[in-house]
């Protein structure tokens, strides 16, 4: 296999190691200052406040309403969808019997009348 080439694996490796270790130190040295002074801005900005606290307590209340909401919503979709698919099966069950009932009593029907016009049913039966 190519990639797997003694000849070029070494350099292959070597080349990945560098430009990744390039891009690490890039990241180190310009990227991750700038990423830590916007964490320590807002982590001053929440802490700071005197009624973070009660922020906080009244998005927990909300949170914790609109999860109750969200639970009682799902119970109501699940019994709804209970009642929904008891009621699709029994009309479902009740529309197959009638329209199967017709269709294969027109099945026997037409069917026995072949077997009697081409005397198959004697043949098999007599």
């Amino acid at each position: 296999m190519p990639q797997l080439d003694k000849v070029t694996l070494f350099s292959q490796v070597f080349w990945l190691l560098f430009l990744y270790f390039f891009f690490f130190l890039v990241f180190l040295k310009y990227f991750l200052p700038s990423f830590s002074k916007v964490f320590k801005v807002r982590s001053h900005y929440l802490f700071s406040k005197e009624n973070s606290t009660t922020l906080v307590n009244t998005k927990a209340n909300k949170f914790s309403y609109a999860a109750s909401l969200l639970s009682k919503f799902e119970i109501q979709l699940k019994n709804t969808l209970v009642v929904l698919q008891d009621y699709s099966s029994s009309e479902l069950n009740s529309y197959n019997f009638i329209f199967f009932k017709d269709l294969n009593k027109l099945f026997i029907l037409n069917y026995l009348k072949n077997c009697l016009k081409y005397n198959f049913f004697k043949k098999l039966y007599f």
